[in-house]
């Protein structure tokens, strides 16, 4: 049986288990890691000490480009 899996996302509070998790989770699967999510399906997602902060300006600003055609 395979499985393929495009996007695995997981969030938290604590770096020791995010390095706990992925460790363990490479060891099962062949994977590669592509660090922090900088956007997805679109969204622009910045990460900061502060927050984290999701943006669609760029969605909208190709969706303009086509509707201004």
């Amino acid at each position: 049986m395979s499985i393929y899996v495009d996007d695995l996302i997981f969030t938290g509070n604590y770096e020791s288990m995010f390095a706990e998790f992925k460790s363990s989770i490479m060891l099962e699967f062949d994977m590669t890691d592509l660090g922090k999510m900088r956007y997805y399906l679109g969204i622009k997602i910045m990460q900061r000490s502060d927050g984290i902060f999701i943006s669609k300006k760029k969605c909208f600003e190709g969706s303009r480009e086509i509707w201004n055609e």
